[in-house]
C-alpha cells in the first residue's frame, strides 16, 4: 500500500472511529447531564484544569518526535518509555501532595479526594506513548480507534451504572479513570512492542531536541486552554462552572473528533518533508475538505443549540446554550488550526510554535481578562472568540508559509463553502424566527434538514 492509499485509508478509519466515538460520548454526556447537577460538573472542571496540564507534561513531546523521526531505534523506545514512567509517577506524587493547597484555592473542600482520586489517571498515561506513536507512525488508525471506541464505551457505561446508583460526582471521575485503563490495557493488547532493558541519555537528548519543542508550545497551549476554567473556577459559582463546561464540551465534541481525525496528517506529512510542492498541494486539497465539513457541522450546532439542550440535557441547562453557540463560532478553526500546525511540526521547523504560541496566548489573555472585567463569564466568552480568530489568521500566515501556503490561497480554498455555510444560517435563521414548533419538532427535523439544506 502507497502512502496515498495508507493515507486515506488512516483518515477513513479515524473519522469513521472519531464519530462513532463521539456518538458514544454525546450519549454518556447526555445521560451523565440528566443525571447529575451543574455544579457536580463545575468539581470536575475544577480538576481537569490540572489533569489536562499534567496530562501533557506525561507526553513531553517525545509522542511526536518518534512519528517525526524516520530512524528510531528500539533503544529510543526503550528509553522514553522508562522516562515517562518515571515522570507520570512524579506528577502523580506531586498533584496528591498540591490537591489540598487546590482545594482551598477555589474553596471546595470535596476537591481533595477528586484530585488524589483523579492523579492516578497520569500514571496510567505515561504507559500509553509508546503505542500510541508505534500505531500513529504506521498509520494504523484502525486499530487505534477500535481501541477509543471500546473504552468510551466501557467508561461512560461505568459511569452511568455510578450516576443512577447515586455516587454523584464519583459517577464522572471513575468514567474518566476507567475509560484510561481500559484504554491503556487494549493498546498494550495491540501494539506488540514491548520494552528491553536499556536506558540510553545519548537518545534522550536527541529526542528532546524535537519534543521539548513540541511540549513548549503544548504546554503554554494547554496552560490558556484551561485558563477560562481557572477564572470562573475561582470568580464565580461551581454551577456557573458547570454549566460553561458542559457548553463547551457540547461544542467541542464534534470539533475535537475532527482535530483528532486530522493527527493521520502529521505522518503523513512527516514523510513528504523533503518535498514542499507535493506537500503544498496536500495542504491546499485539505483546507478545501475540512472546511466543506466542519464549516455547516458547526453552523448546525449553533442552528439548533436551544432545542438541543431543551430536548437532550433538559431545562436546567438551558444556561448553556449562549456558551454553546458563542463558542461554535470560533470552534470553525480549530480543525484548520490543528492541519496547519502539523505542517510545521512535520517538517520539524518547531521552533517556530514556541514563539507563535506566546504571542498567540498573550493576545488570548488580554482579550479573556478584559472581557471578564466588563462583562462576566460573556465578557470572558467573547474575548475567546474574537481572539481565536485573530490567532487563526496568526497560524494560517506563519505555518503556511512553511509550504508556500499565503492566507490569500487560504481564503480561495474557502471562501465558496463559507458563503454557502452563511447563505444555509440565514436561510434557518429566518425559518426558526418566522414559524413556532416544539422542541423535539426543531431538534430532530434539524438533524436532517441541516445537511440536506446545505
Amino acid at each position: 500500500m502507497n502512502l496515498k492509499q495508507k493515507a486515506l485509508s488512516g483518515l477513513l478509519w479515524d473519522y469513521s472511529g472519531q464519530v462513532i466515538n463521539m456518538v458514544i460520548t454525546f450519549a454518556t454526556a447526555v445521560l451523565l447531564s440528566r443525571f447529575l447537577e451543574p455544579e457536580m460538573f463545575g468539581l470536575i472542571g475544577m480538576v481537569s484544569i490540572f489533569t489536562t496540564l499534567a496530562y501533557m507534561l506525561t507526553n513531553f513531546g517525545f509522542g511526536s518526535a518518534l512519528i517525526q523521526d524516520q530512524h528510531v531505534s528500539n533503544k529510543d523506545l526503550s528509553t522514553v518509555f522508562y522516562f515517562n514512567i518515571v515522570l507520570g509517577l512524579l506528577l502523580t506524587m506531586l498533584l496528591f501532595v498540591l490537591a489540598p493547597v487546590i482545594s482551598t484555592f477555589f474553596n471546595q473542600p470535596a476537591l481533595v479526594k477528586l484530585i488524589k482520586f483523579m492523579s492516578l489517571t497520569f500514571l496510567i498515561s505515561s504507559l500509553n506513548i509508546i503505542p500510541i506513536s508505534l500505531l500513529s507512525k504506521d498509520i494504523n488508525y484502525k486499530a487505534q480507534m477500535l481501541v477509543e471506541i471500546t473504552a468510551a464505551f466501557g467508561g461512560g457505561l461505568f459511569g452511568i451504572i455510578m450516576a443512577l446508583n447515586g455516587f454523584g460526582v464519583w459517577s464522572i471521575a471513575t468514567q474518566i479513570l476507567t475509560l484510561n485503563l481500559i484504554k491503556t490495557g487494549l493498546l498494550w493488547y495491540v501494539q506488540k512492542w514491548r520494552p528491553s532493558l536499556e536506558f540510553d541519555i545519548d537518545s534522550l537528548r536527541r529526542l528532546l531536541g524535537y519534543g521539548s519543542k513540541i511540549f513548549g508550545s503544548q504546554a503554554i497551549a494547554t496552560f490558556f486552554a484551561q485558563l477560562d476554567n481557572l477564572i470562573i473556577g475561582k470568580l464565580f459559582s461551581a454551577s456557573v462552572l458547570g454549566y460553561y463546561t458542559r457548553g463547551k464540551r457540547f461544542q467541542e465534541l464534534p470539533v475535537q473528533s475532527f482535530s483528532f481525525a486530522l493527527r493521520v496528517f502529521f505522518p503523513v506529512l512527516s514523510k513528504m518533508q523533503d518535498d514542499q510542492d507535493r506537500m503544498r498541494s496536500a495542504v491546499l486539497k485539505s483546507t478545501k475538505m475540512v472546511a466543506f465539513l466542519v464549516f455547516p457541522m458547526m453552523a448546525g450546532v449553533i442552528i439548533l443549540a436551544e432545542p438541543m439542550v431543551r430536548v437532550l440535557l433538559t431545562d436546567k441547562w438551558l444556561p448553556s446554550v449562549i456558551y454553546i453557540q458563542l463558542l461554535s463560532i470560533v470552534g470553525v478553526t480549530r480543525p484548520l488550526s490543528s492541519l496547519y500546525l502539523n505542517i510545521v511540526r512535520a517538517t520539524g521547523r518547531v521552533d517556530i510554535l514556541m514563539r507563535l504560541e506566546l504571542v498567540k496566548q498573550s493576545i488570548s489573555l488580554i482579550a479573556m481578562v478584559g472581557g471578564v472585567l466588563t462583562a462576566g463569564v460573556i465578557g470572558l466568552v467573547l474575548g475567546r472568540v474574537i481572539s481565536g480568530f485573530i490567532n487563526f489568521i496568526l497560524n494560517i500566515h506563519y505555518c503556511g508559509r512553511e509550504v508556500g501556503v499565503s492566507v490569500s490561497a487560504f481564503i480561495e480554498e474557502i471562501a465558496v463553502t463559507l458563503i454557502l455555510t452563511v447563505f444555509m444560517w440565514l436561510l434557518f435563521f429566518l425559518f426558526q424566527t418566522s414559524t413556532e414548533f416544539d422542541n423535539y419538532t426543531q431538534f430532530f427535523g434539524g438533524l436532517f434538514a441541516v445537511p440536506l439544506v446545505y
